[in-house]
């Protein structure tokens, strides 16, 4: 974990890389800026080391966000680099989160030569990879939720494996090369914990449709997609883990979403109340400035107290190493930070852009951008009711809970 001179130089270098966001990516036109300089970028923060990387020959596969250092020295570095770049374009650290989460499905040893899964897919350093592991907007640990049969499953025929199902708004820092998949597998893969398989795939496979989603939400920086998947054919040396190993990846997967998601909705909370603030102390109602105006003053208060709550969920287990958390603990922090996006975080941005009026939805002021944000985190990979359901078969220790 870093002492407080170390997180000081490290938050120093972050806040200058969102300063080159801001100028490079939203100086222009149009409410999310010129999208077409985000791979610039990107490779701007793979240089920096802030991008995950699937080869363990690079600096980015241990420094980089969900990188290997989280399994031994915590999640708060990763955290605190998801909200900071947020605070600039929360589309643009939704990237780096979704390639952090591919390399963390990885196995520590998938891309080190002589492994059987680099021998059918190479993972090549700067490689762009994308983790299917949510079935529609649903929580893939439980049949209880979403419908019934959902998701990613390998089946095995005459000997032969072959992938087929689907898994809903899929993100990535760009068009994924490869995919790391977590499915419900044959009980031959399954002998200590039934059901869950990871397994690495070219986007490019037979019977494989990755299919944009499109501009039409929030988080407009980042890549996003359905995968599809007819009966695409699995080589047994692209089985990455089963049984309990794969379920416990996969919870560290699904915990990790959770929590960067949670960060990057603190860092657009963060920013719209910087930018209310801003507002307010500039422009005047009434024969005085809007920030001595009750009404403003209670709006940005309640704002204040938001990212006050979504900052000490966030803060409560940083420090603790992945490797050693349980699952149901990773799951439960993670579930509560993840709810708070839409009890706190959607509620800080919705009164700071009321303080502006008007005025506040318009593009002009980016608080309208914000607002699509921290929208989208709300509902994905789990809507709210989902989360709730989830956290109380947690804390109750039945239904899906059992397994961990």
């Amino acid at each position: 974990m870093l002492d407080a001179e170390e997180r000081r130089a490290v938050e120093a270098m972050l806040r200058r890389f969102a300063g080159r966001i801001e100028a490079e990516l939203l100086a222009g036109e149009g409410a999310d800026g010129d999208l077409g300089r985000v791979p610039r970028l990107l490779t701007e923060a793979r240089a920096l080391d802030l991008v995950a990387d699937p080869s363990p020959q690079a600096p980015g596969h241990e420094l980089g966000v969900w990188g290997s250092h989280c399994h031994e020295e915590g999640l708060g570095v990763s955290l605190l680099t998801l909200a900071l770049l947020a605070e600039a374009c929360a589309g643009f650290a939704a990237a780096v989160h979704a390639q952090g989460l591919a390399c963390l499905a990885l196995p520590a040893s998938a891309g080190r030569a002589g492994d059987a899964p680099a021998q059918s897919l190479p993972l090549e350093p700067g490689m762009l990879l994308g983790a299917a592991f949510t079935p529609y907007y649903g929580i893939p640990l439980s049949t209880r939720f979403g419908q019934e049969g959902t998701g990613l499953h390998l089946v095995e025929e005459r000997g032969k494996l072959f992938l087929s199902g689907s898994s809903h708004f899929l993100l990535a820092a760009g068009p994924p090369r490869a995919l790391v998949c977590f499915a419900r597998g044959p009980g031959a893969f399954a002998e200590d914990a039934p059901g869950w398989v990871s397994l690495a795939v070219g986007s490019g496979a037979a019977g494989l449709d990755l299919q944009e989603v499109g501009q039409r939400t929030g988080l407009r920086a980042a890549h996003q997609a359905h995968l599809r998947c007819e009966r695409v054919a699995i080589s047994g040396d692209q089985i990455l883990q089963t049984g309990k190993a794969a379920r416990r990846t996969l919870a560290q997967v699904l915990g990790c979403d959770w929590l960067g998601q949670a960060a990057i909705a603190l860092g657009v909370a963060r920013r719209a109340l910087r930018d209310s603030r801003a507002y307010a102390a500039d422009r005047y109602q009434g024969g005085r400035l809007i920030e001595g105006h009750a009404a403003v003053q209670l709006l940005q208060g309640t704002a204040e107290y938001d990212v006050a709550v979504l900052e000490s969920l966030l803060g409560r287990h940083a420090a603790q190493p992945l490797a050693s958390m349980q699952p149901r603990d990773l799951l439960g922090w993670a579930c509560a930070a993840r709810l708070a996006v839409g009890e706190h975080a959607c509620r800080a941005v919705s009164n700071c852009l009321q303080t502006l009026g008007g005025y506040g939805y318009m593009e002009d002021y980016g608080l309208e951008k914000r607002l699509r944000d921290v929208s989208t985190l709300r509902g994905l990979h789990g809507a709210p009711d989902q989360l709730r359901l989830y956290l109380n078969q947690l804390r109750r220790g039945i239904g899906v809970a059992d397994a961990w």
